[in-house]
Parts: C-alpha cells; sequence; structure tokens
C-alpha cells in the first residue's frame, strides 16, 4: 500500500473511531473502539444526566467496580433494569443511549489473559475480604476490580471503563450454559470516554 492510499485509511479509521494493532502475521488490523450502549433509568434521573451529564458514584454491589454502568447494544435490558428503578423511584422509567470510547479499557469479555491476571491478583485482597466478612460475590468483585484498576494505574496503565459478559436468570435447561438475559455490560469510570448522550425511544 502507497503512502497515499495508506493516509486515506488512517483519515477514514479516524472518522469511523476505529484503531489498529499489528497481528501476529505482521498485518495491520483495523478495529472500532466506539461502541453504543444503552443506561436504564428513571425519568427524572434521565432528565438530570442530559442537562448535566452522568455523576459518578461507587457502589459495592456493582460488579465491575465504580462506574456509570451500560448495557452493550442491547436496549432491552437497559429497559428492564429501568422498569425495576422506576418502580423503587415511584417515577416512570427511561433509557438512554450513549456512545463510548472503548480505547482503553479493561476488557474481560475479550480474552482469557485479563482474567489470568485478574486472578493472580486475588491473593493480594484475601485479607480485605476476610476483615469485611462477606461471601457477597458482587461485593468482592466490585473490590478486585477497583483495587486491579487502581494498582494498574500507580504503575502507569490507566483504564477509562471495564466490560465484561454478563448472565442472569434462569438456563435454558438444566446445567444450559444459555441463560435468559445474556449481555455485554460496561462500568464507565472515566467520564470523558462517553462521547454523546441521547434518549432511546423504544
Amino acid at each position: 500500500m502507497d503512502n497515499s492510499a495508506w493516509a486515506v485509511c488512517q483519515q477514514f479509521a479516524r472518522a469511523i473511531g476505529a484503531r489498529s494493532r499489528i497481528a501476529d502475521d505482521k498485518r495491520v488490523v483495523w478495529y472500532v473502539s466506539v461502541v453504543y450502549a444503552y443506561h436504564g433509568t428513571s425519568r427524572g434521573r434521565a432528565a438530570s444526566i442530559l442537562s448535566n451529564g452522568f455523576l459518578l458514584q461507587a457502589s459495592n454491589h456493582s460488579w465491575l467496580g465504580t462506574g456509570v454502568y451500560f448495557f452493550q447494544d442491547n436496549r432491552e435490558a437497559a429497559a428492564e433494569w429501568a422498569a425495576t428503578l422506576a418502580k423503587q423511584l415511584c417515577d416512570k422509567p427511561a433509557v438512554l443511549m450513549a456512545e463510548i470510547d472503548l480505547r482503553d479499557c479493561l476488557d474481560l469479555a475479550a480474552g482469557t489473559a485479563l482474567f489470568d491476571e485478574l486472578r493472580s491478583f486475588l491473593p493480594v485482597l484475601e485479607r480485605v475480604f476476610q476483615k469485611c466478612g462477606t461471601t457477597s460475590r458482587r461485593f468482592m468483585d466490585h473490590r478486585l476490580i477497583d483495587a486491579f484498576v487502581e494498582d494498574r494505574t500507580r504503575a502507569g496503565r490507566t483504564y477509562c471503563s471495564v466490560r465484561a459478559t454478563f448472565q442472569e436468570g434462569v438456563p435454558l435447561f438444566p446445567n444450559s450454559g444459555i441463560f435468559r438475559t445474556q449481555s455485554i455490560t460496561i462500568s464507565v469510570r472515566d467520564l470523558a470516554v462517553i462521547t454523546a448522550v441521547e434518549e432511546s425511544l423504544a
């Protein structure tokens, strides 16, 4: 590929939010780092978000650590969560659609290397878990992700978001690996990677 053609490829890639990596066979592989994701909330909170932006709030039960949570390419899952939350708040449900740049993402949905790295980090937190006296899976996941990201930040590696697959509900049949709810969840830690937000109407 000559320099002019390469320049056109780079310009197009930037326009669609893509980035590149070098494959094992030395080919340049382009892939898109910006994804569409949905955030379920109440009408009142949605209005506040559209006017003032998201607020980063910590919760010990948020399994992917501190962040604002989204369902990637899955409006239905966000709508179900919105209905549950709105009922608790005596409000109507709302769903927001956002563009999220995953360029600096702790992507647990992409392969096993990061999973193994997280597992090797787990012994560091054993004393913390024992001191807290809880075996809640979501609490332990939350503390592990936060501690891991903070450790990597000190080492010079910043993660702006965390992504992982999520399964919930009843299996399709006993011992099935297919569940009623299967989705990709994103926890955004740095709100700057949310590049656009709008209300998503059914």
